[in-house]
């Protein structure tokens, strides 16, 4: 049989199809597009209220990803030289502690 077999979805990629068209030819009932609008406006609104929740701490957030940065080479080099990790942390966030104290005003 030197005929080709009919394409499988596994051929085109994912099997997923994005036409708006069902298997009879006809368009997709318009139900099925409400659910998927009423689901993307609903994820939108989940995301705008967990960024109203965390946006009071956006900046806590920022800075404490900014001190991480600045004081990861200085937890690398004490965990070197000591080859303890609890003591090395210890150290360095004493040493981030006393910089942030030194350097606030008042």
């Amino acid at each position: 049989m030197g005929g080709r077999s009919p394409a499988t979805p596994c051929e085109h990629g994912s099997g997923m199809s994005l036409a708006t068209e069902d298997n009879e030819g006809g368009l997709r009932p318009a139900r099925e597009r409400a659910t998927w609008i009423l689901l993307a406006v609903l994820t939108g609104v989940a995301i705008y209220l967990c960024w109203r929740i965390l946006q009071p701490f956006a900046t806590v957030i920022l800075w404490s990803v900014v001190l991480a940065l600045m004081f990861a080479p200085l937890h690398r080099k004490l965990l070197a030289r000591t080859g303890r990790p609890n003591l090395s942390a210890s150290l360095t966030l004493c040493v981030a502690v006393v910089s942030v104290l030194l350097r606030s005003p008042g």
